[in-house]
C-alpha cells in the first residue's frame, strides 16, 4: 500500500504512511492509551508513544495481528496501526496513541 492511500479491507478511517515523515504520517490528534485485553481503543492510532518505563507493547492492528514489541525505549513513537493494546505482555506505561 502506498502512502497515504485508504485501505477499506483495513476497516481504518486514518490512512496509513509506509515512511515516517510524509505528510500522511502526521499525527491529528492523541489520547492516553490504558491497556486492555478485550476492549478496543476508542479509534485506531497510527502510533503509540512510549512515555516511560521501558519495556514491551502488545498490540492488535487494525489488520487483527497480535504483535509485541519486546525492549522498547522510553520515548520511542511505534509506527503502528492498532485498534488495541492488550494489558497482558505490556509493561511499558504512560501510553499515548497518535491518531
Amino acid at each position: 500500500m502506498s502512502a497515504g492511500v485508504y485501505d477499506a479491507s483495513l476497516n481504518n478511517p486514518y490512512p496509513i504512511a509506509t515512511r515516517a515523515g510524509s505528510r500522511e504520517f502526521a499525527s491529528k490528534g492523541g489520547f492516553a492509551i490504558t491497556p486492555d485485553d478485550n476492549a478496543d481503543l476508542t479509534h485506531p492510532v497510527r502510533a503509540i508513544y512510549v512515555g516511560s518505563d521501558a519495556g514491551n507493547v502488545r498490540v492488535v492492528t487494525v489488520s487483527d495481528d497480535t504483535l509485541t514489541f519486546i525492549g522498547v525505549p522510553i520515548g520511542t513513537i511505534i509506527p503502528i496501526a492498532a485498534k488495541r493494546v492488550k494489558s497482558t505482555g505490556t509493561t511499558s506505561t504512560n501510553l499515548v496513541g497518535l491518531a
